[in-house]
């Protein structure tokens, strides 16, 4: 299972957590296989992102986001940047299959 980006969701990947809306009404069960007009509907419903069956195809592209984003706060010491920094690598690192470190 990974978590992917609604933008970045295709057409025949399988959900593999249930999907909710903010009020926990859930738009799509486990297991369920995309189309592309369901994708549709959950970027107009506001969801950010999805889990996933597989392992993931796009772990070297989150990986090497990890690397640029280590690459541009080098040298930084402000600690709410170093926060901020730490929020979006805990992003990227939810969206990596289980088997990337």
């Amino acid at each position: 299972m990974y978590l992917v980006p609604v933008g970045q969701l295709e057409a025949g990947q399988v959900v593999a957590r249930a999907v909710t809306n903010p009020s926990g009404a859930v738009l799509c069960p486990p297991g369920l296989e995309l189309t592309q007009a369901l994708i549709d509907r959950l970027a107009s419903a506001g969801v950010d992102n999805v889990a996933i069956e597989g392992s993931g195809a796009n772990a070297d592209r989150i990986k090497a986001r990890l690397e640029a984003l280590d690459a541009r706060f080098t040298g930084v010491n402000d600690p709410l940047a170093l926060e901020l920094k730490q929020t979006m690598e805990n992003r990227l690192r939810a969206m990596l299959p289980p088997s990337s470190p």
